[in-house]
């Protein structure tokens, strides 16, 4: 429109000038999205008797059958990035967007309608013709294009001198701009085609429309045929009403039915394309099949393998060879498998945005909250696999995957296929459980030290995928690796990352669903084994937990850092049970039942009363029991219904109306009301007459409340979840958050041999969130001043008379954890561990990262900052961006 214009001569609104900017938004519009689409589609077998790549810019490859990895590694792509005579344009295509081909994406034969790729096809045509009509314009209009605009030197120098001299913009320069606006045109009209068609059956038979027309047959007629038509209107209605109700039963069994038996893609938008469109960003990035284990039932893996930035292209923008060795093995010196969250494939995993990858040198722009490209820009290779039954990865000879292999015939949608393929996924079909995905981590992970001779190598598995990361470090971590090259010996993995997840798949159904899971699962699934916590411990590898307290889908309760802290501290090592809901001990529940002292109920046993239930000493305890912290969770809880009481007592004083937001508070403890970020503790009491006692009491809770436990979760919240979080809350204290204490002494003493831990060290809490969860609002209290403000408060005894024993009890017990946190021995002994210095003798629990982004969201800039220098330390690398 622009070249129009200024070719009638008539506007004065747009010159020259206006062009070269717009031209460089058109550039990069063409190659991140016009071209990756159409290397991306170039690439699909849309047609068996159609190869539509053969005039298209991307290499052509009519193979798109698997590839098996044997003795020897073979790609399924033409190029080997590894070749010293390769250039890094050979590699990327016109573009610049990487070189595909078509078993890198897949084909669309069986698993999209023919209609889909009706359209397909008509997209890819009409979008050669917009790439034509831009490269015409470009040539014809090279001279303006091509050239940049200067200042001049004088006084005015904000005025723009022509670009050149007599530039003016010709006849065929018109013409090509003019068609390129036709075929935009075209392009932007065929795209809503192109989108999934929902299946609306009122539409086809809508009564009022027949109504509608039946009311125009019958204009200007008498009487008689008013009534015949008003008869047929009828008729016609009621028909149409049984059509609507025979097209809903329809479209109920076509819903359950593509439960069973997913009908073909009503769009070639799926995830081949996904697939595509993320391998086209990434500089020589691969697909490869690797073999399943035969004892798991055999089949093939797909992987995606992703190098890094920095070890494909050099500064200067070439391609670097600096890893070539003169031999077909491939040799990597860094690398990461990711094993995807749950219901997580690779297309979709790791980031699906157009930005990224490392294919223009030029104006790249980094997503580093995708992990594909944090990891490929720390210099970090990335492995990428879908499990078995995922994506195209199958079990068996075929795996009944349609996107596997040259397949040149549609799926028929015949009901008796249909059924046959109902019956068969149903009965005898592979299903994924959790000892495939275990195998099928592993399986990858051996691949790589075999095939690629990855020399560091970090298994980073996210929720679900923790399991099989964990199994997979547990199983490569036993076995005896040699170098290749020295045959010295090598442990792998190198680094083993849980991140975010549980530490049995029954604590978290309890912890979502209800505690009967406990005994339903069981039943459904008796051969799972899901003790990741188990695995974990097991592995002899360097080792990660990564958690966030206030996770919505893993409970706290039911995370991995809960069941390795708890089996560290309470169960000797065993994982059995842990996660599970504990059951209170009888005279626990009956003094809260009673509303009276934790022991001060009928129902408690006479010589626990008289002995007191003293708390552990540090140094002669070197652990607390699973009975002494059931009395600090009654005390503390004992405690906290003490204030909430005196608290709506005073409210009722004041204000009957403000009692009701009391209403729904759980069991009589009332938490966040009170102590939140955003009111004052005592706002509200201000206004309120209440005597002395009251007062220290309430801040005798808020103060107990607020002590922060190191790992996310302050005291109060896990008073409020239950007595097994108070004692979950308390075995992470012990085991974790001294490692954050530790780590800080050290940061503060600046390399001094001998750490000290002082009281400024616990004050690691982290900054306020942003969500509405009430616990995330409390403002933690560092373990030492709570300790000092409680103690202050417990001098007078008359005031806290209701509550001075269980006060007595949650003072030592706080001095306990604080005496063992600070000792020496335990110093070091957590700075070892921070260090990956640890033995492995007895229960190795691995260091840990405290998180503050939830489950599903990405890592924060300060926590990439955070795992950027666990990396470092662990791979002895350096130059990480976060």
């Amino acid at each position: 429109r622009i070249i129009a214009s200024m070719m009638s001569n008539t506007s004065t609104i747009y010159s020259v000038y206006d062009v070269i900017p717009l031209w460089k938004k058109v550039e990069q519009y063409r190659d991140r999205v016009f071209g990756l689409y159409f290397d991306v589609i170039s690439c699909l077998h849309l047609d068996p008797d159609t190869d539509q790549s053969s005039s298209s810019s991307s290499p052509s490859s009519s193979s798109s059958s698997p590839t098996k990895i044997t003795s020897t590694l073979e790609r399924t792509s033409s190029h080997d990035i590894h070749d010293p005579t390769i250039t890094l344009s050979s590699l990327t295509t016109k573009y610049q967007n990487n070189k595909l081909c078509g078993s890198d994406v897949g084909n669309l034969i069986s698993s999209t309608t023919k209609s889909a790729r009706k359209n397909g096809l008509e997209f890819f045509h009409v979008l050669k013709r917009v790439l034509a009509d831009l490269d015409h314009l470009e040539q014809s209009a090279s001279d303006i294009l091509n050239n940049t605009t200067t200042t001049n030197n004088n006084n005015n120098s904000n005025m723009k001198s022509p670009i050149k001299k007599n530039t003016k913009i010709t006849l065929e320069t018109y013409r090509a701009a003019q068609k390129l606006f036709i075929s935009i045109t075209e392009l932007n009209d065929l795209l809503p085609n192109l989108a999934l068609k929902s299946m609306n059956y009122s539409n086809k038979n809508d009564p009022s429309e027949s109504n509608h027309h039946d009311d125009d047959s019958c204009d200007g007629g008498g009487g008689s045929s008013s009534s015949t038509g008003a008869r047929a209107s009828t008729r016609k209605s009621m028909l149409s009403q049984g059509n609507t109700i025979i097209a809903g039963i329809q479209s109920a069994i076509a819903s359950i039915v593509s439960l069973f038996d997913a009908p073909p893609h009503e769009s070639i938008f799926g995830l081949d394309v996904l697939r595509g469109t993320m391998l086209s960003r990434y500089v020589g990035a691969k697909q490869y099949w690797f073999p399943r284990p035969k004892s798991e039932g055999g089949g093939m893996i797909d992987v995606l393998h992703i190098p890094s930035y920095s070890r494909m292209i050099d500064s200067d923008g070439t391609l670097s060879n600096t890893d070539y060795n003169g031999q077909c093995k491939q040799k990597i010196e860094k690398a990461v498998l990711f094993c995807n969250p749950n219901a997580g494939l690779v297309e979709v995993a790791t980031g699906i945005s157009l930005i990224g990858g490392n294919v223009a040198n030029n104006g790249r722009v980094s997503n580093m909250a995708c992990w594909s490209d944090f990891y490929v820009e720390n210099g970090f290779d990335i492995f990428l696999f879908n499990y078995a039954g995922f994506g195209r990865s199958y079990a068996g000879k075929n795996g009944g995957s349609s996107c596997v292999g040259p397949a040149t015939k549609e799926r028929s949608m015949n009901a008796f296929c249909v059924l046959g393929r109902i019956v068969y996924n149903s009965f005898f079909g592979f299903k994924p459980t959790p000892s495939s995905l275990k195998a099928d981590a592993f399986a990858v992970a051996n691949h790589m030290i075999t095939q690629f001779d990855v020399g560091d190598m970090v298994i980073h598995g996210e929720s679900i995928g923790g399991m099989a990361a964990a199994s997979a470090g547990r199983k490569l971590s036993a076995i005896e690796h040699f170098n290749t090259a020295t045959s010295v010996p090598k442990s792998y993995p190198t680094l083993l990352l849980c991140d975010r997840t549980f530490c049995n798949l029954d604590s978290v159904a309890e912890r979502l669903v209800g505690s009967w899971t406990s005994a339903v699962i069981p039943l459904l699934t008796p051969f799972w084994n899901t003790d990741v916590a188990g695995d974990f411990i097991a592995a002899t590898c360097k080792k990660v937990i990564a958690q966030d307290a206030a996770d919505s889908i893993i409970h706290f309760a039911a995370s991995l850092k809960k069941g390795v802290a708890t089996a560290k501290e309470l169960n000797k090592g065993s994982t059995k049970g842990v996660g599970k809901f504990l059951d209170r001990p009888l005279h626990y529940r009956m003094s809260d039942w009673e509303n009276v002292g934790v022991l001060e109920s009928k129902f408690v046993n006479v010589k626990i009363s008289l002995r007191q239930i003293q708390a552990p000493i540090w140094p002669a305890d070197k652990y607390f029991d699973l009975r002494e912290a059931f009395h600090f969770a009654a005390c503390a809880r004992r405690i906290g219904k003490v204030a909430t009481t005196i608290r709506k007592e005073m409210l009722w004083n004041s204000n009957n109306q403000l009692l009701s937001k009391f209403e729904d508070e759980e069991e009589g403890i009332e938490i966040t009301a009170v102590f939140s970020r955003d009111t004052s503790p005592d706002e509200d009491t201000l206004s309120c007459q209440t005597d002395e006692k009251n007062n220290v009491i309430l801040e005798v809770w808020e103060t107990l409340a607020r002590c922060d436990g190191l790992t996310g979760l302050p005291l109060g919240a896990a008073v409020k979840e239950g007595d097994d979080c108070v004692i979950d809350w308390l075995s992470c204290l012990t085991i974790f958050g001294s490692q954050r204490v530790a780590k800080e002494a050290e940061k503060r003493m600046d390399g001094k041999t001998d750490v000290v831990i002082q009281s400024v060290d616990f004050d690691v809490s982290v900054s306020q969130r942003d969500d509405d969860e009430e616990e995330t609002r409390l403002v933690p209290l560092p373990l030492p001043g709570v300790i000092t403000l409680l103690t202050q408060l417990y001098q007078d005894k008359e005031i806290i008379k209701d509550i001075e024993k269980e006060l007595e009890y949650c003072i030592q017990m706080l001095e306990y954890i604080l005496s063992r946190i600070t000792a020496k021995t335990y110093v070091t002994r957590n700075l070892d561990i921070t260090h990956f210095r640890e033995t492995f003798e007895g229960v190795a629990t691995g260091r840990y990262l405290n998180l503050n982004c939830g489950h599903n969201n990405q890592y924060s800039a300060e926590e990439r900052l955070q795992l950027c220098a666990i990396l470092t330390e662990a791979c002895d690398s350096e130059n990480f961006f976060a």
